[in-house]
């Protein structure tokens, strides 16, 4: 088996990291649920990212 890494964990610590975000809609819900309001996402590369806005009353 190829070598692909010379540091194995940080690539473990990034697997592990990118499956405990959470989906794009509970990251909404999260936001509202602390005061943002008039929160959406938009998804680029295929739904691989997503940037969520929101507004915060001062």
């Amino acid at each position: 088996m190829a070598k692909l890494s010379s540091n194995r964990a940080a690539y473990g610590y990034l697997a592990e990291s990118i499956l405990a975000w959470p989906a794009q809609k509970e990251l909404a819900d999260i936001m509202a649920s602390v005061g943002w309001s008039d929160v959406e996402w938009q998804n680029h590369t295929g739904g691989i990212v997503a940037l969520h806005r929101g507004r915060k009353a001062m």
